[in-house]
């Protein structure tokens, strides 16, 4: 099983002025490290890479399975649509499901949605090859900060407003920031997932 990111989320999920305010910082300079602290903290949070194990912004990304299991669980809730599901058939040609043939449930929710045959139906035929089966879903509370549940919001806060007052004492690389303090983690422990 693969998840690749199509397509990041178009913005921020904190803006540079409600950090500015949380921070209460006036100084336009410091614009660009507040930003790369708000981009750690979100990351450290969002998405396939994320301690949530979901998405906060609208993002689309492709589920890559060698076969069709029973079931299908979309990781990274909540899910707000499966776009397709491809297949390679026995025969080695791409082909694309037609909506009818499949049901989604969960769609919306905060535990995930799942796909399974409609009923009548079985999944078909794929050929024996890794990543056979493609579904493309997207995932995300919405498309603007203010869709994202507040305590995450706070969270993020909190988290950047820490990489921002400690620089020196606190890593920021690669693609997340190792430790979440007690209050961040009673913030957003409720949102967390283990689907994925």
């Amino acid at each position: 099983m693969t998840l690749v990111l199509q397509t990041p989320p178009d913005g921020p999920v904190v803006t540079f002025p409600e950090m500015q305010a949380h921070l209460r910082q006036e100084d336009a300079s410091e614009l660009l490290s507040i930003g790369m602290y708000v981009d750690a903290a979100t990351r450290n949070l969002d998405g396939r890479d994320g301690f949530l194990g979901r998405c906060l912004l609208t993002q689309i990304w492709k589920l890559k399975l060698d076969w069709f299991p029973p079931s299908i669980a979309v990781p990274l809730p909540p899910c707000q649509s499966v776009e397709s599901i491809t297949y390679v058939d026995a025969a080695g040609q791409d082909q694309t499901l037609a909506a009818e043939t499949y049901q989604v449930a969960g769609i919306g929710t905060p535990d995930g949605a799942r796909i399974v045959p409609a009923f009548g139906k079985s999944w078909p035929v794929t050929r024996r090859s890794l990543e056979a089966v493609t579904v493309t879903f997207k995932a995300g509370y919405g498309d603007h900060a203010e869709d994202v549940p507040e305590p995450i919001r706070t969270a993020i806060k909190m988290q950047a407003a820490s990489l921002y007052e400690n620089r020196e004492s606190v890593l920021v690389g690669g693609d997340s920031i190792i430790d979440l303090s007690q209050p961040v983690l009673d913030l957003i422990s409720g949102y967390r997932t283990w689907s994925f």
